[in-house]
């Protein structure tokens, strides 16, 4: 079964994956990152953190990248296009 490691790289800092997981296909292996970022960004989010800038980087056991999937992608943001009066959920304010 194919083994592959998930590193956390914010700007020029990296966050190694020293274990990595046993996983059937990379198919398999970047549904396993999405999970692993959408975790993330939940444990960052209750402490008033939302950092998207961020990218998952799959890599096989020699070290060669295989995927790079940003936080971003992880996620359907709806941003609001005018903070002065709209929620983003079709309310208006006043």
């Amino acid at each position: 079964m194919p083994h592959f490691y998930f590193d956390v790289h914010h700007g020029p800092l990296t966050e190694v994956d020293k274990h990595g997981a046993n996983l059937g296909s990379a198919g398999v292996a970047r549904e396993q990152a999405l999970r692993k970022i959408r975790a993330l960004v939940v444990r960052d989010a209750a402490k008033g953190l939302l950092w998207l800038r961020r990218k998952m980087v799959i890599r096989d056991p020699q070290g060669n990248t295989l995927q790079q999937i940003g936080f971003e992608e992880a996620f359907d943001i709806d941003l609001p296009h005018d903070r002065g009066g709209s929620s983003g959920f079709g309310y208006t304010s006043g």
